[in-house]
């Protein structure tokens, strides 16, 4: 986390306790985001986005590529847990092992951890199964960052990674089983498959809150400024599907209820974002 002076996260609280932000935002208001979305982004990929952060001098890759490979099977010839989706982060930055890098690489851990948690694991993978369950497709979503970036960055991941999934078309393929010598081949009919549309994705947000009140799209020293932030992933109906606390401050359980009832609330808004 970037450091900023005790009177400037003075600031920050009293401003956003006014709710009359530093740049004239509304403690719900989103900044305006720029996407670059072509299917030629990454000309070895699927597909590929281009975020620009707001405020930063910052901006984000985000290219998808997918394989087709074996499902594993038990003894029993039984599909197992396999992995569908891999997102690998990767950062311009020096390798020498500066604080600043390994602050910057415990954030795109924890960054990363958050990607799986609140979209990888939510994201319904029936999809990508080929053949009988045999096969399946794997997804390669590889983000690259140019710049440094922060917690509250999560947001624009977030947005870039749905926008690629649901905007990304497939190769539609069939699939031919040889018994003889148990071999697979492949043929590409179509390349203008949608595996996935934006109601199989969650929409997920860096919220913040400050005695009550819920603040959205936190600039860095913001985030520093609240009381405390969560993490809240919502699906297509607008209902909350996972919450959490990510600052390590306590909080009663009493409060948590009241502020969940209040993005409860915001849910409609938080959807056309």
């Amino acid at each position: 986390m970037i450091e900023i002076s005790e009177a400037e996260i003075t600031y920050y609280k009293e401003s956003l306790r006014n709710e009359c932000r530093y740049d004239g935002r509304n403690l719900c208001d989103f900044r305006p985001v720029t996407f670059t979305e072509d299917s030629l982004l990454f000309p070895n990929a699927l597909y590929g986005v281009r975020v620009s952060i707001p405020d930063s001098k910052s901006s984000l890759m985000i290219a998808i590529n997918a394989d087709i490979v074996e499902t594993k099977m038990n003894d029993q010839g039984v599909p197992i847990d396999d992995t569908f989706i891999e997102i690998e982060l990767h950062t311009s930055g020096s390798k020498r092992q500066n604080e600043a890098n390994v602050e910057q690489s415990a954030t795109m851990r924890e960054i990363k951890d958050l990607i799986q948690k609140f979209i990888i694991k939510n994201i319904n993978t029936q999809k990508l199964k080929l053949y009988e369950d045999k096969l399946h497709w794997k997804i390669a979503c590889d983000i690259y960052l140019v710049g440094k970036l922060y917690l509250n960055d999560v947001d624009y991941i977030f947005k870039g990674i749905r926008a690629c999934f649901s905007n990304c078309r497939f190769p539609k393929v069939l699939v031919n089983f040889n018994s003889w010598t148990e071999e697979y081949t492949y043929e590409i009919v179509s390349n203008d498959e949608v595996l996935f549309t934006k109601d199989l994705f969650p929409s997920v947000y860096v919220v913040g809150e400050i005695e009550g009140k819920v603040v959205l799209d936190l600039s860095k020293d913001e985030l520093q400024a609240v009381d405390s932030y969560y993490i809240l992933a919502l699906n297509h109906l607008g209902e909350i599907i996972d919450i959490e606390k990510l600052d390590g401050n306590p909080v009663g359980i009493n409060k948590l209820g009241s502020f969940v009832s209040k993005l409860t609330e915001l849910s409609g808004h938080l959807l056309n974002m």
